[in-house]
């Protein structure tokens, strides 16, 4: 008996012992302030710029051979403020960010952007746009991204560019 019981103890300690664990996962804080030629542009026709501006906390995950797999950004005081420079008519909106980042084998990423995404409220009109809900864009190593889910309430800017535009 003495003896099962040591061939088993020993067992399992060879089996636990060639168990490979993670890497614990990095935490990072950064503050972001930037300026640039914004999307909304696009949309409106002529130039909008936007400025991001808060603290972003990066987890990054790792796989058992240190390597990262996955990421998750939280920024719960982002702030996002779009000006057109022809007329210096500006809005700023909240932007709590949570963004997950999955880094595929081949070098790819998986970037989902989750909860509310913009909320614009026009002085004297309350709000006029707002986009929340998830979506998901696959960035390829090389080449555009794709879009792969957009799901959530996505209402229009023309608003938003109508008081921009002045």
């Amino acid at each position: 008996m003495r003896r099962l019981a040591l061939a088993t103890c020993l067992a399992l300690a060879m089996l636990f012992s060639s168990v490979a664990y993670a890497s614990p996962p990095e935490r990072e804080r950064t503050h972001v302030d930037v300026t640039f030629v914004g999307a909304l542009s696009r949309i409106c026709g002529f130039t909008i710029m936007a400025h991001w501006s808060g603290d972003l906390i990066d987890t990054t995950f790792f796989d058992s051979a240190g390597q990262p797999i996955r990421s998750l950004e939280v920024g719960p005081h982002f702030v996002i403020t779009w000006t057109n420079p022809a007329t210096g008519k500006s809005l700023t909106t909240q932007n709590p960010v949570v963004v997950q980042t999955t880094f595929n084998p081949d070098g790819s990423s998986d970037v989902a952007f989750n909860g509310l995404v913009y909320r614009l409220a026009i002085p004297g009109q309350g709000l006029v746009a707002m986009n929340s809900g998830r979506q998901v864009l696959h960035i390829p190593v090389s080449g555009p991204a794709t879009v792969l889910q957009d799901a959530g309430p996505n209402d229009g800017v023309g608003p938003v560019c109508d008081y921009l535009r002045g």
